[in-house]
């Protein structure tokens, strides 16, 4: 009687036919039954044995798919058990009021019932059509195929440990199993497919040969290495990508790689290359077997770039006139890039000049302005402090000031000269209101002019100026001295000059104030910019 040799195959994960190298050695007891309801797709579990009884008495079919869905039997229950001794699984159903066993060591069977149970480890299940799948089955020669992975290379044993060799008379010769031949052990990091040739043999010397393929693949995604640290660069400028690729090193386990083997997948700096922010770059490399390999390199857009200022840097005044800081500080205005207008932000950062603007000489005023990312930018402005006031006569009494004909005086100089002969000390801030002025309007007429002010300034300082003006009548005429043209006048030049004259004197100016105090509001202040 002819023998006929089976190897089943342990159910494996299957893609495209390709059985992936996972599942673990079958047991002895305790197989595995995957229950699929082919109406919903739903799947279950179950362990042996596994019983199935029809919920309403009636006889439902038991087909084998593998021989065109032929039909094994009718039962209206079954009950599948592994038998460990034959490597078989046994049906027994209920056939014509007895029950019959049926062997079958095939991949699965199909039931066809109204309302059927089947017990799961989810519990009791009733469907209507199902397919019980054992966990494995028949394998076909040259059809079977086991991945590895070229970085892993398995042994050939830890292959033919997923096929058995059944005997219909000796029964399991799975122990028996001897390789014909190896295409792979001599191959295993060599890519590609490599036959195997296993072969079997029964107790009269029938032997059997299986043959599957080993592929030895790669799938291991190659790695890209460089500087990883975020990249800073200012929005005025532009990161240079490619030299940044060049610095990248390509490597892999089974490939020869290079640098220009290296692309840009994506780039979302660019676009972006004025706008402040963190944008990314990535690169890609791809082996010879399709495996890809990606790094990332951060780049940031910072604003480093400091506000602008507009404005005179230089400013001319003369000492009479009033400038303050604050005036200067109103002139200037600054802008940002990023930020728009700063002038709000403008802070002054070195004062040289306040306290000094009635004194000639240059001063400067440092001020700054600063963005919302901390650049500051500086201004400085100078400030020339100059004295236009002519020359004039005057007398170090404290009282009087003469004049050569034709020679005026205006109130900001008439103040100066005050100064200059130590009867005030004026500041940039300081208030000066005229209450009696006699002069003004008689500039070019010979004679002698009361003129009065109050003086007042920041730091509670404030007095009474009264003092005289005298215009020559002549300007050939020397100032200081003047020859009378009748003795009258000598007469009375002497008695002036008299203790006696000089308290007569101060009586009569004393009261002409009283009589004419005028209160007169000081000039604008003026100043000229260079």
């Amino acid at each position: 009687m002819k023998k006929i040799f089976k190897v089943l195959v342990l159910l494996t994960i299957m893609t495209a036919s390709v059985l992936i190298t996972t599942t673990q050695t079958i047991h002895a007891s305790g197989e595995t039954f995957i229950i699929e309801d082919m109406n919903t797709g739903q799947t279950y579990n179950t362990t042996s044995p596994v019983t199935i009884i029809d919920n309403q008495g009636q006889s439902f079919s038991v087909l084998d798919p593998l021989n065109g869905f032929s039909l094994l039997f009718g039962t209206t229950d079954m009950t599948a058990t592994y038998q460990s001794d034959t490597g078989k699984w046994e049906l027994t159903y209920l056939n014509g009021g007895s029950y019959s066993t049926y062997p079958i060591d095939i991949f699965s069977i199909l039931i066809d019932g109204l309302d059927v149970t089947v017990n799961t480890t989810s519990g009791p299940q009733t469907m209507d059509v199902f397919k019980l799948t054992i966990n494995k089955r028949e394998g076909i020669s040259g059809q079977e195929n086991f991945v590895t992975n070229v970085d892993d290379a398995k042994a050939l044993s830890y292959f033919t440990a997923y096929f058995e060799a059944w005997d219909n008379v000796d029964g399991d010769l799975t122990s028996s199993i001897y390789v014909v031949t190896d295409n792979y052990t001599a191959n295993k990091s060599v890519l590609g497919a490599h036959s195997v040739t296993l072969g079997v043999s029964d107790s009269n010397n029938n032997e059997s040969t299986f043959e599957f393929i080993i592929n030895v693949v790669d799938i291991t995604n190659p790695v890209i290495s460089g500087n990883t640290t975020k990249a800073t660069i200012s929005y005025t400028q532009t990161y240079n990508i490619s030299a940044f690729r060049s610095t990248l090193v390509a490597t892999d386990n089974h490939s020869s790689l290079i640098n220009s083997d290296i692309v840009i997948k994506s780039d979302s700096y660019t676009a972006n290359k004025t706008n402040l922010g963190t944008y990314t770059i990535v690169f890609e490399v791809t082996d010879d077997s399709g495996n890809t390999g990606t790094f990332t390199k951060q780049v940031e857009v910072i604003d480093d770039i400091a506000p602008m200022f507009s404005g005179p840097t230089t400013i001319t005044k003369p000492t009479g006139s009033i400038l303050t800081v604050a005036d200067i500080k109103s002139e200037l205005s600054a802008s940002d890039v990023k930020d728009g207008n700063r002038t709000s932000s403008i802070t002054i950062q070195t004062d040289n000049y306040t306290g000094h603007g009635d004194r000639v000489g240059s001063y400067t005023v440092i001020f700054a302005v600063t963005d919302t990312k901390g650049n500051t930018a500086t201004h400085t402005v100078t400030v020339n402090v100059t004295d236009d006031i002519p020359p004039v006569w005057y007398v170090k009494d404290g009282a009087s000031i003469v004049l050569a004909s034709g020679m005026s005086l205006n109130r900001t100089q008439i103040i100066s000269l005050l100064q200059a002969t130590g009867q005030i000390s004026v500041s940039s801030t300081s208030e000066i209101t005229f209450f009696q002025d006699e002069y003004s309007g008689n500039e070019d007429t010979a004679g002698v002019y009361m003129m009065g002010f109050n003086f007042e300034d920041t730091s509670g300082q404030s007095s009474v100026h009264n003092f005289a003006i005298t215009v020559l009548e002549d300007s050939d005429v020397d100032p200081i001295t003047v020859e009378p043209d009748t003795d009258y006048l000598q007469v009375a030049w002497g008695f002036i000059k008299t203790p006696a004259g000089i308290i007569v004197t101060l009586i009569l100016v004393s009261t002409l104030m009283i009589v004419l105090k005028v209160k007169l509001t000081p000039k604008k202040k003026t100043y000229r910019k260079k």
